[in-house]
């Protein structure tokens, strides 16, 4: 489709020119795309010609003799891989949660909050299975219960992340149902800097994306 030569023309104009100039080429038939640059060159062109006499006859006797052009350079297009017309928005880049959790029922449930709200969530059910998906692929935030494998599988989880020197500030939110148990006077006192902000069960959807959020923006 079109003119079967096509070229990118690179041109160097002086400063006070270039202005002038682009507003003439952007006039000319041959010209497809034109590009104002930095660098070593100011403008570009993406252009198209029914043959090389027409490519050289609009270099020499038209571009040349612009106001203000002091050099060009020319390349052949050979092949074009990929067209403008093909290219995607890239999809913004989502923040990942690790929901660690043994109950299945209650992981499925946040989940679907979280995905719903844009996020994109793994899962583990246990603390030895956290601490190894963390470590292979480093979330942007960690929801964690405590009781799971032990009665503090999920605090001593916590612990091992922390020592991860690329886990050491991933925040960490706590999950759980332990302040309804006996297991409550367990938990190390002493050693509340291995987590970043505790949630007791049950938590509204809404109380738990609100404190996702605020974590999740501190640390951007």
């Amino acid at each position: 489709v079109g003119y079967p030569v096509r070229a990118v023309i690179f041109l160097t104009v002086e400063l006070n020119q270039v202005e002038e100039t682009a507003a003439v080429l952007r006039e000319m038939p041959e010209v497809a795309t034109l590009f104002w640059l930095t660098g070593e060159y100011d403008l570009a062109m993406w252009t198209s010609f029914r043959d090389d006499q027409h490519l050289h006859s609009f270099l020499a006797n038209r571009v040349s003799r612009l106001p203000g052009v002091v050099r060009s350079q020319t390349s052949h297009i050979l092949r074009v891989e990929k067209h403008a017309y093909e290219w995607v928005v890239p999809e913004p880049s989502r923040s990942t949660i690790l929901l660690v959790d043994d109950d299945p029922d209650f992981c499925e449930t946040v989940r679907l909050v979280l995905t719903a709200n844009g996020y994109e969530v793994r899962t583990a059910f246990s603390g030895d299975e956290a601490v190894r998906s963390a470590i292979a692929n480093p979330p942007s935030l960690v929801i964690l219960d405590v009781m799971m494998d032990g009665i503090l599988d999920g605090w001593n989880a916590s612990g091992r992340m922390r020592a991860v020197p690329e886990l050491s500030s991933t925040p960490i939110l706590v999950v759980s149902s332990i302040t309804h148990s006996d297991a409550l006077s367990m938990v190390p006192t002493d050693q509340d800097n291995l987590i970043d902000n505790f949630l007791s069960k049950p938590v509204s959807p809404d109380d738990l994306l609100e404190e996702v959020a605020r974590l999740l923006a501190r640390q951007a």
